[in-house]
């Protein structure tokens, strides 16, 4: 598919889901099956690496389904401790405990009865944990903590994460029967070293943004943009969101130049650069290897080694001590190559 023919596809896609910015074939994958999804009421899973944006994708989900009115409630798994995970969801009432509310509490599924609650980081929740939340979500009722009666709720799960939730399963660290009720509809996002195509798209769109709010002006230089590209955002769009704006900070000028960049950026380029080098210069040895041989090979190395040091700034002395060899042998070499009258 062409760029124009994606860029059409794109300008089909729901007003909501548009925060997802890029128009890789991967991105365009996991929208499609976003929009399907807000379609429907199933339960969604979504996978993908930190700052992916799956959290982008699960408010568009909700925004563009029937419970677009009702709440969204995001809770992060990876911060409630196994203490609290009953009263955090479920909720409690009063003079359940000391120390509890006067009135009491509702939990997370009651505040978000009616609506969307958004499993961020589901798959580091407990085994304990997991237990509970099971009941909850298959029979969508619970107990309040120090409560009696029974709580009904009409809620929405829409889970995230960023492990192999599947081989958690596999390896009995997360629970099937939990993991079955999660993943109705799959949606994975690719990280963003799998969609190159939308880092020059992201970071302008993210520089105009910010230079927008704060009454900047900014441009990105084509060898800045070249070195965003070849980076590996390990932190995805999160990361290069916080590239772009470290580069507007440092910058007085209109133009980001690679100068403009954080050093880890340039330095990992530059080595990646070199490596590159490197590497096509020996295959480049290869290929002359067989139509040379060995010994034609190194003699014509040797030679052209040679015949750069003999270029270099130093005396012949400096040169015999970094060759470590003796003034006989070097003054042989010169004479075998014919270089004795250069330099």
């Amino acid at each position: 598919m062409t760029k124009k023919e994606r860029q059409s596809r794109r300008n089909q896609i729901p007003p909501p889901f548009q925060v997802m910015v890029g128009t890789s074939d991967g991105l365009n994958r996991a929208i499609a099956r976003g929009v399907r999804a807000s379609r429907s009421d199933s339960n969604v899973l979504i996978l993908g690496e930190h700052g992916t944006g799956k959290e982008l994708l699960a408010r568009a989900i909700h925004v563009s389904s029937s419970r677009k009115d009702a709440p969204f409630i995001k809770v992060n798994c990876a911060a409630i401790q196994d203490s609290l995970i009953e009263s955090e969801f479920f909720g409690y009432e009063e003079g359940a405990f000391t120390g509890a509310r006067k009135e009491g509490k509702k939990g997370f599924f009651e505040l978000a009865n009616g609506g969307t609650l958004f499993l961020d980081e589901v798959g580091d929740l407990s085994p304990a944990a997991q237990a509970k939340l099971l009941t909850a979500i298959q029979e969508r009722e619970f107990i309040k903590v120090g409560g009696e009666r029974m709580v009904n709720v009409d809620v929405r799960i829409i889970s995230a994460t960023n492990k192999n939730i599947r081989q958690m399963v596999e390896e009995g660290t997360f629970r099937a029967d939990l993991y079955y009720r999660l993943n109705v509809i799959e949606i994975h996002l690719p990280p963003l070293r799998e969609r190159k195509e939308d880092i020059e798209v992201l970071a302008n769109y993210y520089l105009h943004r910010y230079c927008k709010r704060n009454g900047l002006n900014r441009v990105i230089s084509r060898e800045a943009m070249e070195y965003l590209r070849n980076h590996r955002w390990e932190g995805n769009v999160r990361e290069l969101f916080n590239v772009v704006e470290y580069a507007i900070v440092i910058s007085d000028d209109v133009t980001i130049t690679p100068d403009h960049l954080p050093p880890y950026i340039v330095d990992e380029e530059d080595r990646a650069r070199e490596k590159g080098e490197t590497a096509e210069f020996y295959d480049d040895l290869l290929v002359k290897l067989e139509r040379m041989g060995w010994k034609e090979l190194m003699n014509e190395v040797e030679r052209n080694l040679l015949a750069r040091l003999l270029k270099e700034p130093i005396s012949r002395t400096a040169m015999i001590r970094k060759m470590k060899i003796s003034r006989t042998q070097f003054y042989d070499k010169l004479k075998k190559f014919g270089l004795d009258e250069e330099g």
